[in-house]
């Protein structure tokens, strides 16, 4: 959609996409739902392209010949007016690849891409021989049934995908609920214009949370009434157990890294239970749709819905110049974390408990990732330079913040010696020219790994860039 983007801290998913084995998990949720459907009016108008009608034709594909209804149904159960025709188009397996690679190469700008993998395999999210773009693309690949895409405002429908027919009319509702909430708030406006600003991964991630939330939710609600009306109850508990089984099949999801595999999943799991949060609430459709005049600005928000409520929105940090570095390592990315990508780090090291209530209380942040080129041919790059700078809602919940990292550091670093306290702006050495630094100012937390061994004067210097 032209800007460019990581995948995962600053993404917005290179499309809508309806990832498989999340329908398990909406099958799941839509049992205890009310709903159903009445009699069918004439479908409206569902544009087929020339692919789509000949796989029509032959037989290979009779759902295209349902898609005009299950538009209807949609539309009448999200309460969503169908503004113009739904184009509707399939793609090989072949060509979905040959689409995605297109896409992360017009999106992906590789000096993101790069500080995002440093990030992660220093932090030991990821595998110090990990290839994260190129697992991505397989991945996607993997896991895509169909997408709506607002660039083109078409929906494709993969070919020969291997799911049930209830399955396959669940991915199609997910996605015709895309095409609607382009028609009625042009999704592009959510997609593309946050990416003009201050990059920002947690609020694309939540801005997708509702997207994606709002979608699951009316094809799980549009699930139960298809369970009181074409389908029986053992149709649904054999599409529910294919669903399960569908999920050890897929080889790349198995392999993911634990961050990949949440993160995939957020966007659909929270965002379903953040908008499900108000329908419980007695929130009709029609105030549902206020989400999108004001949307939610952070994971935080969609994690802790009354926040949302509440109006608690994230402060936006940055630094005040350019940290200046002795070394002059280029900065390759930059962004922000948010709670999730907090709770990310400190599940990799802590127990659940200790690694939520961490990330709790979270209130903003910024942070900056640096790495210098390899010295010399088939020489590894050094351990990336990283820097966040950290707002919390109280002292207290920054000082839980600071602790919190010094344990994962402990166990990380076995030998590290390090101090008791935070406030004073101290060096710890982890290995020559990749120093540590943890400090604490009332409800603000600096914190840097990798740094070069700054004098005194130079580390006021970072402290005034990130405080003032």
């Amino acid at each position: 959609m032209g800007a460019k983007m990581t995948i995962l801290r600053n993404s917005r998913k290179l499309s809508l996409s309806c990832v498989y084995f999340v329908l398990g998990l909406s099958l799941n949720l839509s049992l205890g739902l009310a709903g159903g459907f009445s009699a069918q009016a004439a479908p409206p108008a569902v544009e087929l392209g020339a692919r789509a009608k000949a796989k029509l034709q032959s037989g290979e594909y009779p759902l295209l010949e349902n898609v005009g209804s299950i538009l209807e149904k949609v539309a009448k159960l999200r309460q969503l007016p169908i503004k113009e025709s739904v184009k509707v188009d399939t793609l090989s397996r072949e060509e979905l690849l040959a689409f995605l690679r297109k896409e992360f190469e017009a999106e992906l700008d590789p000096a993101d891409t790069q500080g995002e993998q440093a990030l992660y395999t220093r932090w030991g999210l990821f595998a110090t021989d990990f290839d994260y773009a190129q697992f991505m693309l397989g991945l996607y690949t993997e896991q895509i049934g169909g997408f709506y895409d607002p660039k083109t405002r078409k929906l494709y429908l993969l070919e020969g995908m291997s799911l049930s027919k209830l399955d396959q009319e669940v991915l199609v509702a997910h996605e015709l609920t895309h095409a609607l909430q382009d028609q009625s708030f042009g999704l592009k406006n959510y997609l593309e214009a946050p990416q003009k600003q201050e990059p920002n991964g947690d609020r694309q991630l939540a801005l997708m949370s509702m997207i994606e939330g709002d979608a699951s939710l009316t094809s799980a609600e549009y699930v139960q009434g298809l369970m009181q009306s074409n389908f029986s109850l053992m149709e649904m508990l054999g599409s529910l157990a294919n669903a399960v089984r569908m999920n050890f099949a897929f080889e790349k999801l198995r392999q993911a890294p634990r961050v990949i595999r949440e993160s995939l999943v957020f966007p659909y799991d929270q965002g379903m239970r953040f908008v499900q949060t108000f329908r419980k609430e007695g929130w009709s459709w029609e105030e549902i749709n206020t989400l999108y005049k004001n949307p939610p600005r952070s994971s935080e928000q969609i994690l802790q819905p009354a926040k949302y409520l509440d109006g608690e929105n994230p402060s936006a940090l940055h630094f005040k110049n350019q940290p200046k570095w002795p070394d002059q390592w280029p900065l390759l990315t930059r962004g922000v974390m948010g709670e999730w990508g907090w709770r990310h780090y400190f599940l990799q090291h802590l127990e659940a408990g200790p690694a939520r209530s961490a990330a709790r209380g979270w209130a903003g942040d910024h942070y900056q990732v640096y790495q210098q080129a390899p010295s010399g041919k088939g020489e590894k790059a050094p351990q990336a330079r990283l820097v966040f700078n950290t707002l919390w809602d109280s002292p207290e919940e920054a000082q839980e913040f600071t602790g919190a990292y010094a344990q994962t550091l402990a166990k990380r670093y076995p030998a590290l010696k390090l101090p008791s306290q935070f406030q004073a702006l101290k060096l710890v050495v982890l290995a020559p020219n990749d120093h540590l630094l943890i400090y604490q100012k009332g409800a603000r937390s600096l914190v840097a790994e990798g740094l070069p061994d700054l004098s005194p004067t130079a580390l006021k210097a970072l402290e005034k860039t990130a405080f003032e």
